[in-house]
């Protein structure tokens, strides 16, 4: 069976999905996340991690989801992003747009814990 080409409308769904299940994972500790866009295994894609921080025994855990798509189906706004020659930039406030999710960094206070 043939894999469908990736729409953003479901890379978007799919991310949603991701920051979702990793807060509820968590739900009684501090978490945060960020999203960040890198290079792909050739010029034509784009990949897109997702950083999932929380405390654990008083150190901070983190888990990556990484992803890669083709190019064509990203915003411009985020792949501008990697036009400087980055290899990896934070995207986290277009995505949060993008999910409609506001995503805590791990710099931020939550609950009077500092993250």
């Amino acid at each position: 069976m043939r894999r469908q080409r990736p729409t953003w409308e479901k890379v978007r769904t799919q991310w949603k999905q991701v920051v979702s299940r990793g807060f509820a994972a968590h739900p009684s500790i501090a978490c945060a996340g960020a999203f960040y866009i890198g290079k792909g295994t050739d010029e034509t894609k784009a990949k897109i991690l997702y950083k999932l921080y929380y405390q654990e025994n008083g150190k901070w855990i983190e888990e990556t989801t990484a992803n890669e798509f083709p190019k064509d189906i990203i915003p411009l706004s985020i792949l501008d992003r990697l036009k400087d020659g980055s290899v990896e930039a934070d995207i986290t406030d277009e995505m949060e747009k993008e999910i409609n999710i506001d995503i805590p960094r791990k710099d931020e206070e939550k609950n009077g814990t500092d993250k």
